[in-house]
């Protein structure tokens, strides 16, 4: 039995954004982190509820919390 391998299985989208990202320095990521703070602080201002959004956190999957724990560790081991 032969298997044809899908073509979109080997494709690997072109994402500009991702690519123009990766090429920051850390201080431009740095940058780009706290204007996008300073716009979710006046997107917050102007709702109502913006105590309970603060509040609340939206549970990690299973894997995230997994990659997120490996990366901690490796950071602790650094």
């Amino acid at each position: 039995m032969t298997t044809k391998i899908p073509p979109w299985l080997e494709f690997v989208r072109e994402d500009p954004e991702r690519d123009r990202v990766a090429a920051l320095t850390p201080a431009e990521r740095l940058q780009v982190f706290a204007e996008l703070c300073e716009l979710e602080a006046v997107i917050l201002a102007g709702r109502r509820d913006r105590a309970e959004l603060l509040a609340s956190r939206d549970p990690m999957s299973p894997d995230a919390e997994r990659q997120w724990l490996e990366l901690i560790a490796k950071s602790r081991s650094a």
